[in-house]
Parts: structure tokens; sequence; C-alpha cells
């Protein structure tokens, strides 16, 4: 179906209600299906740019064909929730959207992939342990605090080792054996 989006018609789509041209939002039927796809018809609109409304979020996306290849490029979450992503508003998504089509004809593929390539490229284990660390600090179940007395970094030559048998030995205690179940 293809519609001019506005920002109060986008909040209003959902699964219980699908848009019907000529018709007001109360009289709205429910969508027969686990999601559908609105096309913007907006002339500011990329071509192919759209509304994809599932059961907990909208989502805006592009659909494109790239190298012969039919692409749905994800540009942004209208309504809802989707990790730590936030809603964007209608006129910056059709921007986003023009610059991601660039992109996916520029590379050839999906802007996402280029992304993850980049990241993973420019990844070290530094980056990976600080994240790591940053991710224990902020842990909900048990965070682990700084001490305020420990040097920021040990020498390799005088750390501690971590211990491998008795009573200090978190793995001894937490992971069964071959043999059998975990010691006490």
């Amino acid at each position: 179906m293809k519609l001019v989006l506005t920002g109060d018609l986008v909040a209003q789509m959902t699964l219980d209600k699908f848009p019907q041209p000529g018709v007001s939002v109360r009289q709205w039927k429910p969508a027969s299906g686990p999601n559908y796809l609105v096309y913007d018809e907006h002339r500011d609109a990329p071509v192919g740019f759209g509304l994809r409304v599932v059961r907990k979020a909208s989502i805006f996306i592009v659909e494109k064909l790239v190298a012969g290849k039919k692409m749905k490029i994800h540009v942004g979450l209208a309504r809802g929730r989707k990790g730590t992503e936030r809603p964007i508003d209608l006129g910056t998504v059709r921007l986003k959207a023009f610059d991601l089509v660039e992109k996916a004809r520029k590379h050839g593929v999906n802007p996402k992939v280029v992304v993850d390539q980049m990241e993973a490229s420019e990844l070290t284990l530094g980056h990976i342990w600080d994240g790591y660390l940053q991710y224990l600090k902020n842990c909900q179940t048990h965070p682990i605090k700084s001490n305020p007395r420990a040097p920021a970094r040990l020498p390799l030559d005088r750390r501690p080792s971590a211990p491998t048998r008795g009573p200090g030995c978190r793995l001894r205690r937490t992971f069964p054996t071959l043999s059998g179940p975990a010691a006490p």
C-alpha cells in the first residue's frame, strides 16, 4: 500500500490498525498478517522508502535493487523499542534514507555490512577488553567495583597469578567435571 506518511499517521499505525485510504483512523481494521509494509509517496522520500509495522515496533526501511539484488535497508525506528535504538522523526529519517541508498550503491552491499566490516577491522584486544570491563561494571546482577588502592596497571612480571586449585578458584566450584558433579 502507498500513502503519504506523516508523523501522526506513523504514530497511529499498529497491527491492530491497518491504514485504509479514505477511511478515518477509528474505522481502520486489524492487519491480516504478522506485519505489513506501507510505502511513502511523499515528494521528499526516496523511491522504495516505507514503514514496516510489526507487533511491538514500527521500522523505517528502504527497498532498493543494488548490484542485481533486492535489499531492504533498515533506516531507523519509528515507534516502539529495539535494543538501545530510539525513535527518529520522519524528516530526519528520509534524509538518512538517501544517505544509506548512496552508500549501498557505492559499495554494492547493505551499508550495515560495511559498518560491521569497518568496526571489525578496527577492533583490537585492548578495545574488546575495555568493553568487557565496562560491561562488568554496568552488570545489573553483580557489578564489579574499582579498587582505589590498586595500581592502574601492573607490569606483566608482577601480576598475581590466578589460583588453579583450592577455595580461591571459582572455576573449580562452578563447573562440573567429567567424573561427577562440581566439588563443594
